[in-house]
């Protein structure tokens, strides 16, 4: 069922929350999680399968113990080549993709860090390219590009988080790719994050703080079978 836009008093519990957060920890969980999409993308090759891939992402989250990582608000999501067409909400096919040696893939991480007393998730999603494709190349650029224009009009004129996407859609369209997800964005912060918004920032009607939220853009090209996803914190 679509969130009404009239049921406006859910936004007390969102400021609530924000009261409790510890934006540094939050930050902290963010560039750990950074660290780990960085690690698990300098180990992809070309051959390796979707599975293969996340075998590869829970073994680096074991060497991120050391650093806080106590478990996972999401398991890692990894997508290959026509899977990267594929809305980051639908659920994964159950085809297992080879990446290619022209190809195209994009991550999800979302760990949990026991950091300040408080478990602390971390969400960070990037799009990586292998090869020289132009076309992968410009879905690569343009979803995080786009990322950084929602940013950039968010800290301008202050929209709701409503606005924010309706905003990101139109660009997208100006940019020629399809915006591809629906809906995006979320609080982010201590563990769960849903007692605070259930809904995501796109249905959400206030101006939404810094900190405390996960922009997310991602893109599909308008004909062929490609996609981008970017992720991260709205500061």
């Amino acid at each position: 069922m679509p969130f009404n836009l009239s049921e406006s008093p859910v936004d007390k519990a969102v400021e609530a929350f924000a009261r409790e957060q510890i934006l540094e920890a939050t930050r902290l969980a963010n560039q750990r999680t950074e660290a780990i999409l960085a690690d698990i993308a300098a180990r992809l090759r070309p051959g390796m399968t979707e599975s293969e891939a996340r075998t590869l992402a829970n073994e680096v989250f074991e060497t991120f113990r050391h650093q806080g990582l106590v478990k996972h608000w999401h398991p890692p999501k990894i997508y290959f080549g026509h899977h990267t067409a594929l809305s980051i909400e639908a659920p994964h096919p159950k085809d297992d993709r080879v990446l290619g040696d022209r190809d195209m893939a994009y991550l999800d991480l979302g760990p949990v860090f026991s950091l300040e007393g408080r478990d602390i998730e971390g969400d960070v999603g990037r799009t990586l390219v292998f090869g020289d494709d132009p076309v992968h190349r410009h879905l690569q650029a343009t979803c995080e590009s786009l990322f950084h224009q929602g940013l950039a009009f968010w800290k301008e004129t202050r929209p709701t988080g409503v606005q924010l996407y309706q905003y990101l859609r139109q660009e997208a369209q100006n940019s020629g790719v399809v915006f591809n997800l629906n809906p995006g964005g979320h609080v982010i912060g201590a563990f769960p994050h849903h007692r605070a918004w259930r809904h995501a920032l796109s249905d959400y009607p206030h101006i939404p703080q810094p900190g405390i939220w996960i922009l997310e853009v991602q893109v599909r090209h308008p004909d062929l079978p490609y996609g981008a996803f970017y992720e991260a914190l709205l500061e």
